[in-house]
């Protein structure tokens, strides 16, 4: 089919669901994340092989969290019909679809990538078409395969999701001309050109990230961070950490810390200057490195490193264009960078990502002080900062408040996570824009989102279960959040004693049904969460099955987990401490 032909089979599909009710629209939504869940596994292996990127195991965890996560956030959000209606104002707000979305996918997330914008787009009665990244095409178009196989399978048209047959410049370039909406994800060309497109155009592009590392802070919970978030895919995520600033007085320390760890520090410069050489080919990345192992790096650059290694540190004695190594690697390596005063740290981190890249991403801190924190907040120019916790959960899992999302916000003026849409303001979480837009109107928002040990002991109010949040736009502050009370810290703290075995007693005694008649039985599960089940899906009641306790985890956690299993009924679930 050419281009033109898939827009019209968009459309006529899309036009087949324009009467479906709420419930309707979230069964597909539901089945759609289900069939790639249950799929993690030879996803994950067909990612692997096909695009030599990343890693097998990490590609599993990425094909059922989020999937889960997503449906978790999206199955109580109203995108049908009336929204809401303001007595007072006299404000109703009505949804109506956006049309047939384009999306452009990249070759690092070939199955989360197309889902997560299928499972928002469809949410909003819409229908979308994939160009996927030529490295990736067999992966992506299985994706998209399953995905029509779930929609067929529940009445509803295949052709709501489509994959381009020849992914080509010529072609993307088609698709973001003709489609309604543009989404866009890759490197920094690619985003400028669905600016240019004529079409309203959200795109993300190269993250490079920069960490704090603040006074006071336990090293070895700020190095198995770093190692999560640095490691996880075999570093090729964009909002994982590139850059570490720390006190220069505590260098030995933390690389100390780094190496009980398993991290192989290099701190010679005659032994960076090989790494710099071949990690960066003509003022870019080597593209034969990206997301490969931290030992094929190594022995690139003629060093050999233990098998187990996860990650490499270097040090660097200069931020932004002065030394290469500053800019995204898209590997598991960090750089590191000593500073004197925490207002030094900060500029440098502005600096690096002003003349490296990292405008309007991701970064984060680990800190214990409160005014280091909101200080760091309200000048880094980001959409998302994560304290005291891994930077890749930027992306909204379960272990912070932050809205999920297949395509990180950014901030006005950002060149790697932006959008040629005017401004639209900022949303609260709790009460996000319906259908589509909650997900893609978020780029305009700067969210502080805080780890589990953020101020522990100090009685903060964050830890009795409040939160705040705090939006930055044009350097003007309009509210800042704090999340994660004791709640999220005991399950955090009972996720690192799930064991590694398959289908052990612990996570079957864990595991979420729900049976073919729709009843919403909970195996096991306690007796509010049955009780919660049985109010929302009622016996006989139908509905999109059984709603997910997405349990809050680290990466790290998720990595030694083992292949997941499907309860009797294939409903989705999850393990929870």
């Amino acid at each position: 089919m050419t281009i033109q032909e898939q827009i019209v089979a968009a459309r006529v599909a899309q036009a087949a669901i324009k009467d479906y009710t709420q419930e309707q629209i979230d069964k597909l939504v539901y089945e759609v994340a289900k069939i790639i869940y249950k799929n993690a596994e030879p996803l994950a292996r067909e990612a692997v092989d096909e695009t030599r990127l990343g890693c097998y195991e990490d590609k599993i965890a990425k094909n059922t969290d989020t999937p889960a996560t997503f449906w978790s956030y999206l199955k109580d959000k109203k995108s049908v019909g009336i929204i809401s209606e303001d007595a007072v104002s006299g404000v109703m707000e009505i949804a109506h679809p956006i049309g047939v979305i384009g999306a452009i996918t990249p070759a690092t997330n070939p199955t989360v990538t197309p889902l997560g914008n299928f499972m928002h787009a469809l949410k909003g009665k819409n229908a979308l078409v994939v160009c996927p990244a030529p490295r990736a095409q067999k992966t992506s178009t299985h994706t998209i395969e399953l995905m029509r196989q779930a929609l067929v399978a529940n009445g509803a048209p295949a052709d709501l999701v489509q994959a381009v047959e020849e992914p080509t410049l010529e072609h993307s370039a088609q698709l973001m001309a003709e489609c309604d909406l543009v989404l866009a994800t890759g490197a920094f060309g690619l985003t400028k050109a669905a600016y240019s497109s004529g079409t309203p155009a959200y795109g993300v592009g190269p993250g490079n990230p920069p960490v704090v590392l603040d006074r006071g802070y336990d090293l070895t919970d700020a190095v198995k961070m770093t190692i999560t978030a640095v490691g996880s895919d075999n570093g090729i995520l964009c909002d994982g950490d590139n850059m570490l600033l720390h006190p220069a007085e505590e260098e030995k320390a933390l690389f100390d810390t780094m190496r009980q760890e398993g991290v192989v520090v290099f701190d010679k410069p005659e032994d960076v200057d090989k790494f710099r050489e071949v990690l960066f080919v003509n003022g870019k990345s080597n593209p034969a490195l990206v997301g490969k192992d931290a030992t094929v790096i190594a022995k690139a650059a003629g060093f050999d490193i233990p098998e187990t290694t996860k990650v490499i540190a270097l040090k660097v004695n200069a931020v932004g264009s002065a030394d290469i190594l500053n800019k995204e690697i898209m590997g598991p390596v960090v750089v590191t960078k000593g500073y004197d005063t925490f207002e030094d740290a900060v500029s440098m981190a502005i600096q690096n990502m002003t003349e490296s890249g990292g405008i309007g991403h991701t970064a984060g801190i680990f800190s214990n002080d409160e005014n280091h924190i909101r200080y760091y907040s309200e000048k880094i120019p980001v959409a998302r900062v994560l304290v005291n916790q891994p930077t890749p959960d930027a992306w909204g899992p379960a272990t912070n408040s932050l809205s999920p999302a297949a395509i990180p916000g950014a901030l006005p003026g950002g060149g790697e996570a932006s959008s040629n849409l005017p401004d639209i303001g900022a949303f609260p979480r709790r009460d996000p824009p319906p259908g589509l837009c909650h997900f893609f109107r978020r780029r305009r928002r700067s969210e502080t989102s805080y780890g589990t040990d953020h101020h522990e002991g100090t009685g903060h109010r964050a830890h009795r279960g409040h939160r705040e949040e705090r939006a930055v736009q044009g350097g003007r502050l309009l509210f800042l959040r704090l999340s994660h009370g004791p709640a999220q810290r005991k399950a955090h703290q009972g996720l690192r004693k799930l064991p590694g075995k398959a289908g052990s007693r612990d996570e079957k005694r864990h595991a979420f049904r729900n049976g073919a008649d729709g009843s919403g039985r909970v195996r096991a599960g306690r007796r509010e969460e049955r009780s919660r089940q049985r109010r929302r899906h009622p016996a006989g009641a139908g509905g999109p099955g059984p709603a997910l306790s997405v349990p809050p985890k680290y990466r790290e956690a998720q990595n030694s987990a083992s292949p997941r299993e499907t309860v009797p009924g294939g409903a989705l679930f999850q393990f929870v401490p």
